[in-house]
């Protein structure tokens, strides 16, 4: 039966997540676009209103017909970090990388 051999397991896991934090962080400040603009906008809201599912962005209002699920996680995040380019882009990088992590582990 052959050894496994940890030290290349733990490299590649390692790699796999500098990988993937590179190629996300280059990116953190960059503008909101279309589809994108909303989350601010619902994350400030969310920080000092309580719920609104409803969110005036520009004249345009937004409904929320998801889980809340990502709403509730951006209003927890900015109530710590605050609103802004870099902190908006912040959670998904975390939960990116913690699901690879549990992706190769599975």
């Amino acid at each position: 039966m052959k050894k496994i051999n940890y030290k290349k397991i733990i490299f590649s896991i390692y790699t796999i997540l500098f990988l993937a934090f590179f190629l996300r962080v280059w990116t953190l400040n960059s503008p909101f676009y279309s589809d994108e603009s909303p989350w601010p906008y619902a994350a400030a809201d969310h920080s000092h209103n309580g719920f609104n599912f409803v969110i005036n962005v520009a004249g345009q209002n937004f409904i929320w017909t998801s889980p809340p699920l990502a709403p509730l996680m951006y209003r927890f995040f900015t109530w710590f970090i605050g609103v802004s380019n870099v902190t908006m882009r912040l959670l998904p990088l975390i939960i990116g990388l913690i699901n690879i992590y549990l992706t190769y582990i599975l």
